[in-house]
């Protein structure tokens, strides 16, 4: 297990691996600064969306279409309503992030991207996006995280109890057979969303199926901490999966994409899981390493911090006041 940090509870920040794959930026479309969507009185632009879209969809190595455009639209400008409500719920609480600590998230994802002081921004002028695309959404991801730490965090405790027993569970799990998954996770925040999200799905599952690097797609949009990696999970044995993946983890060929599955979930009505089966393996051949009592206080503090951020935005999007102005179809070529 390793130390994970609550990055789960802040929308994915863009990875850039693989950036000399970037294509050229996407079509330019009409009214492109017609409003599609509102939070309050914030307005969120279709060349918001589209600048937003071009880059997900050129880090994830597609060439921006037409037809790919339409396709991702509805799901990113969600994306852009939900760092609205996280960056107004921030402000009310008065918290706020620097230009510093921002131009220092930047350096951090060079830095993970193997890039040098200034490149992001230099290729981001090359396909057309604007620096400030990237700017507010670290911002929006910085301040998701202080609100909810600071609203949250001092009332979470991980007992002593708890660790032993995440200890026990692990040595326990880790005499039988153990799997590992490269994942895709998509949350189904709220019953209305639940169509869109599985037509999200289908759409990931297309471009997969096209030879579309499963890592990308993970690093882009799963909603999972395993993002981070891929989607590469730890080695696990089969009861920490869910039931209904126990016949793809015990029968499913190696290397081959499943999904999307429609799962339950504790923390949300549903979710939806794209998986490729990476391996099954006997433990005793991998050599692997309980977890510290550290990295175990580490990850439990990051699931309970994840599942208030969770309910959090829940909560923020029934309260505030958001919509949907225009549907993409009133600006998106056929």
């Amino acid at each position: 297990m390793k130390n994970l940090i609550p990055t789960s509870v802040i929308m994915p920040l863009f990875m850039v691996t693989s950036l000399c794959s970037w294509g050229a930026p996407g079509l330019v479309h009409a009214s492109s600064h017609r409003v599609v969507g509102k939070v309050d009185l914030e307005a969120i632009s279709h060349e918001d969306v589209l600048e937003r879209l071009r880059f997900m969809l050129a880090m994830s190595g597609q060439a921006v279409t037409p037809a790919l455009e339409k396709q991702f639209y509805p799901q990113v400008l969600e994306t852009l309503i939900d760092e609205a409500l996280q960056r107004k719920a921030a402000e009310k609480q008065k918290i706020s992030v620097t230009e510093a600590e921002i131009n220092q998230r930047i350096s951090d994802i060079e830095e993970n991207g193997k890039l040098k002081s200034g490149q992001l921004k230099k290729m981001l002028s090359s396909m057309g996006i604007r620096e400030k695309t990237l700017r507010n959404q670290v911002e929006a991801s910085l301040l998701w995280m202080l609100y909810i730490e600071q609203k949250y965090g001092p009332f979470l405790r991980v007992s002593e109890q708890d660790i032993k027993r995440v200890q026990e569970k692990w040595e326990k799990e880790h005499q039988s057979m153990v799997f590992q998954l490269a994942e895709i996770v998509l949350e189904i925040p709220e019953p209305s969303r639940r169509s869109a999200v599985e037509a999200h799905g289908k759409d990931l599952k297309k471009l997969l199926d096209e030879g579309t690097p499963f890592a990308k797609l993970a690093q882009q949009f799963s909603e999972s901490s395993t993002r981070n990696s891929g989607g590469l999970t730890e080695w696990k044995s089969l009861t920490h999966f869910d039931a209904l993946l126990h016949p793809f983890l015990l029968k499913g060929e190696i290397g081959v994409i499943f999904g999307p599955l429609l799962l339950p979930s504790k923390e949300h009505p549903t979710k939806i899981m794209l998986f490729v089966l990476v391996d099954r393996k006997d433990p005793k051949t991998l050599n692997l390493k309980p977890p510290t009592e550290a990295e175990v206080r580490s990850a439990l503090y990051s699931e309970l911090l994840t599942a208030r951020g969770r309910k959090e935005m829940r909560q923020l999007r029934m309260q505030q006041l958001h919509e949907v102005v225009s549907p993409p179809s009133v600006f998106l070529k056929p």
